[in-house]
């Protein structure tokens, strides 16, 4: 085969150039590619139109950066646009696509850039990153366009729209996404019922060799199941629509004691959900002195009146002491001008509102809350993240109650591992854009506050990690010098 006919078969398949020339980087320098079989088959596919339903951590990212890079190879002045839920996330695949350059040397035009954002080649090649905003996909004239998680892209049709000019001009598309519920764009392209003809690929966690049921075992508690279905199950049912499980909620009442008054040396936590115009004030006692904490007060009321509503939060304050957390809103506020009693006061935003709820369903999947109350019991199983036109009052209060158990408002921390936290972080951001939506609100910004909370909320724990590791510190000291152990003076 002469050198001609070699370099027209590598131009012409992704696949073979990709097994001849592209090493990866990894933890003992850089290494082949060897390309799990779904990996091939997506560097294999020529198709113009491509859909990828994928589990995390499978791979797919990195065989959809290769197969761009082939493109920016072997077709000069060609444009990659790599859009992704956000900058950072972008920024992630023109890194993942730099690296991978690096180790290609005098197989790929030599890069003539250092951008972060941006890879530019001696033959005209282009690769940018944008987050997936309104204005995303504008503004270029697009070879090629890798969209990355486009089920969780809040302004999915504007950027589809934006991007439909490159399947006109002979260029290609590639959607690569985990589910999000059925209510966006790609879940209608997967279902056919728009979009056209795309060519469809299917990659669950069980499709990739490095996990395993032992894998699955040890992951597995670490997610809601919202979660689960979402990062590995490639589920869009479960991943969308039903925040509580059925299964989950009947267990809450096994083990319940039943609603119950205070007891000596008990530790009590009440959530208060101010009810707007007609609906209703909500009030739940927890019993949190040990896990499984107990539902044992609930009190439901119709149209309530301020003063009523007042009364029966001074007389749970009286009653069972504790920490009192009542929604702060336009109402709320009025009620709480006026208690006797001292509140925490619980601000409804975005971001408050999906931390609380992630909170409680993780709590709720684990077993941790127990109760046999059949409103609330009812509430969560019909409660949606979009809970607009549904009744999650009494939901609400018990989501405000967990979220002040501890003293003060839960962020991140459940897990044991940064696997687990990332996992709860993300929870709590896709939560927090959701119901960002819901209440009109900005959902770019939504999730911009949750990830800054989360990292706030590190560092506080970091601090405190220092702290007690420095007073063990002098606590082992002062106990080596009192045996004699440590030599001071």
């Amino acid at each position: 085969m002469t050198t001609a006919t070699i370099e027209q078969t590598l131009a012409a398949s992704p696949l073979i150039w990709a097994l001849e020339a592209v090493r990866l980087p990894g933890p003992g320098g850089p290494q082949p590619f060897v390309p799990y079989s779904y990996q091939a088959t997506l560097l294999a596919d020529r198709s113009p139109t491509l859909l990828v339903l994928k589990a995390r951590q499978v791979g797919i990212t990195t065989a959809a950066v290769v197969r761009e890079l082939h493109e920016m190879v072997h077709r000069p002045r060609s444009l990659v646009l790599a859009i992704s839920k956000s900058q950072g996330d972008a920024d992630e695949l023109v890194r993942l696509a730099a690296e991978v350059l690096a180790e290609l040397g005098d197989a790929a035009p030599r890069r003539v850039n250092d951008a972060q954002r941006e890879i530019e080649l001696e033959n005209g090649s282009r690769m940018v990153s944008q987050p997936a905003t309104a204005k995303a996909g504008r503004g270029f004239t697009a070879t090629s366009v890798l969209l990355d998680e486009f089920a969780f892209a809040a302004y999915d049709q504007r950027i589809y729209r934006a991007v439909l000019p490159t399947l006109s001009r002979g260029g290609r598309l590639t959607l690569v996404s985990t589910p999000d519920g059925q209510a966006n764009l790609f879940y209608k392209f997967w279902q056919g019922l728009e979009g056209g003809d795309w060519s469809r690929h299917r990659v669950h966690w069980r499709d990739c060799p490095v996990f395993d049921d032992a894998w699955y075992e040890r992951e597995r508690g670490r997610y809601t199941v919202a979660d689960w279905a979402s990062e590995y199950e490639c589920d869009f049912i479960e991943s969308g629509v039903a925040v509580f499980t059925p299964d989950d909620v009947d267990a809450m009442k096994v083990g319940w004691a039943g609603l119950r008054g205070p007891e000596p040396g008990r530790s009590y936590v009440t959530g208060v959900d101010v009810g707007r115009r007609r609906d209703p004030t909500v009030l739940v006692t927890l019993d949190v002195t040990e896990k499984p904490h107990q539902v044992v007060g609930y009190r439901r009321m119709l149209q309530a009146p301020y003063a009523q509503s007042q009364a029966a939060i001074d007389d749970v304050s009286l009653v069972y002491g504790g920490t009192v957390a009542v929604e702060s809103n336009s109402i709320g506020d009025s009620i709480i001008e006026g208690l006797t009693c001292s509140v925490e006061s619980f601000v409804t935003s975005a971001k408050s509102k999906a931390d609380a709820l992630t909170r409680l369903v993780r709590v709720v999947e684990q077993g941790e809350l127990k109760c046999g109350v059949e409103q609330i019991l009812s509430e969560l199983k019909s409660y949606q993240w979009d809970d607009q036109n549904i009744v999650q009052d009494s939901v609400m209060a018990l989501a405000i109650a967990m979220a002040n158990v501890g003293g003060r408002l839960w962020v991140v921390g459940l897990g044991d591992d940064d696997e687990s936290e990332r996992a709860l972080i993300e929870a709590q951001i896709k939560g927090a854009a959701s119901v960002a939506r819901q209440l009109g609100e900005d959902p770019e910004r939504a999730e911009r506050q949750a990830l800054q909370r989360a990292l706030e909320a590190e560092e506080e724990a970091a601090r405190e990690r220092r702290v007690q590791d420095r007073v063990r510190a002098l606590e082992r000291a002062g106990a080596e010098f009192r045996d004699g152990s440590l030599p001071f003076g």
